[in-house]
């Protein structure tokens, strides 16, 4: 067995990941876990290989770019593309200049390769990218459904919160964390599943990123997080050990983590998936009191979910190049629409008002535990 593979399971898709540094593979466990199951020694879909060669890297990028670009990553708010370089082999060789990273992709063959010259975090986010991609299109091309939201437990099932970019859903999640018993599945991204079982739910791992206003809610994280200096590119024993000059100065400045170190400021276990109890909208409100929790139409609710859904506005769900078929599925809007509307006939849907002191009026706890328990039950 090589010491320095490991392999990363999400659902029925296995990838198995090379590292020159086995601290790589420690930082990719403890980013994807545990949504991503890990195994080791076994046979895999597709082989990953981080690699660290100036010569080679040199030759490729001696080579020059080609004249097009071409879809790497589909992210909800954007979509990175990435220009396609000239190539002595059969692989398609891309370059990704933020990463100072060439992917060398032989989709026949199941293989990709990360070639950089320079070691450091920057091509851990790139690797990180790589193996989600890749899970992503698998899980789509299966029928799953992605969605941009985020999700915790409450007794033995799932509570989405689903909403636009600010609408508050982080700083509900902390706060369900923080005040209720409950478990970590997601900040940004789920797969939803649909079967005979019923609606279940699956994170995918994505970096968190803390504002100054969403930490002041919750000031023995910011505490902790001060002391401990986590950042998204050191695993927590990194950290740890890192100088305090190495630690990056806060400065009123949004942090990126990973969902480990989120959830290790936040003293919260983590869970890959669940089934689904309720799904929350989270809206800002000018109401004083506790959190309010308003039952919605099923028919305004698969509207609102709809509009949740990972990439639906740029009508494309799914990136070409790292994935195991040689076309893009067609946006298919009715099948969308129908799971969006098979979810919230089968379980309750709320908005949930967010007034200026809902995080300090000692109420909100028991109005999130008295309405998701019962759901969980019904």
């Amino acid at each position: 067995m090589n010491p320095n593979r490991r392999v990363f399971r999400y659902e029925d898709l296995s990838i198995g990941v090379h590292s020159y540094e086995d601290s790589h593979l420690d930082w990719l466990e403890e980013f994807l876990s545990p949504q991503f199951g890990v195994e080791n020694g076994t046979a895999a879909d597709w082989e990953l290989t981080l690699a660290l060669d100036g010569n080679r890297y040199d030759e490729i990028a001696r080579l020059g770019p080609k004249q097009d670009e071409m879809l790497c990553f589909a992210l909800d708010t954007r979509d990175i593309r990435l220009p396609r370089w000239n190539s002595s082999s059969s692989a398609a060789v891309l370059f990704d200049e933020s990463f100072d990273t060439f992917y060398l992709v032989e989709a026949r063959a199941r293989r990709i390769t990360l070639l950089s010259r320079v070691d450091g975090g920057d091509v851990r986010i790139a690797l990180m990218r790589v193996v989600r991609e890749l899970a992503m299109n698998h899980t789509q091309r299966d029928g799953g459904v992605l969605l941009h939201a985020a999700a915790f437990t409450v007794g033995s099932r799932a509570v989405i919160v689903a909403g636009p970019k600010g609408a508050g859903k982080t700083t509900l999640l902390m706060y369900a964390l923080q005040s209720i018993p409950s478990e970590y599945v997601s900040n940004d991204r789920l797969l939803l599943s649909l079967d005979d079982r019923g609606p279940r739910i699956r994170g995918i791992p994505t970096i968190v990123t803390l504002r100054q206003s969403t930490l002041c809610f919750f000031p023995p994280v910011l505490e902790r997080l001060q002391e401990r200096g986590y950042t998204v590119r050191l695993t927590r024993n990194e950290a740890r050990k890192s100088r305090p000059s190495d630690r990056a100065a806060w400065h009123d400045r949004p942090r990126s983590l990973s969902p480990g170190q989120l959830c290790a400021l936040l003293e919260a276990p983590s869970t890959a998936g669940a089934p689904l109890a309720a799904v929350a909208f989270p809206q800002l409100s000018d109401r004083a009191g506790p959190l309010r929790l308003t039952r919605i139409p099923k028919k305004r609710a698969a509207k609102r979910l709809f509009d949740s859904l990972f990439g639906v506005r740029k009508l494309r769900t799914t990136s070409p190049l790292f994935s195991d078929a040689p076309d893009q599925p067609p946006f298919d809007r009715d099948r969308l629409e129908g799971a969006c509307a098979a979810l919230t006939s089968s379980v309750p849907c709320y908005e949930c008002e967010l007034g200026p002191d809902v995080y300090t009026d000692p109420r909100s706890p028991e109005v999130l535990l008295d309405q998701f328990l019962r759901d969980g039950t019904e």
